[in-house]
């Protein structure tokens, strides 16, 4: 996917997509548990230097720094693009066996 990157590197207060998780079935159950979906707008809230608080749906979220490298994202489209057309706004998960 084109221009996606680890939600762990994501400034604070960006907004992103989220494009896919790259991570077993048991990790990709309990993020989507915890409303990570194709597509949902995600944001970080504070990174102190541990774990990265997420703002996911109307929710807050820590996450370990190594469960944020395993989530795929992409950056929200600035309001003077023309983003919606024509771009699927779903996202894949790939599970490793």
């Amino acid at each position: 996917m084109p221009n996606t990157f680890p939600l762990a590197m994501v400034s604070v207060g960006e907004k992103v997509r989220l494009e896919s998780i790259c991570g077993g079935e048991g990790l990709v159950q309990r993020l989507v548990a915890l409303g990570f979906t194709p597509g949902v707008e995600l944001s970080v809230v504070q990174d102190a230097g541990g774990p990265l608080l997420i703002a996911v749906r109307d929710s807050r979220v820590a996450l370990g720094r190594g469960m944020a490298h395993k989530i795929m994202v992409s950056p929200l489209a600035s309001p003077n693009e023309n983003s919606s057309v024509g771009r699927p706004r779903h996202g894949r998960f790939h599970h490793r066996h």
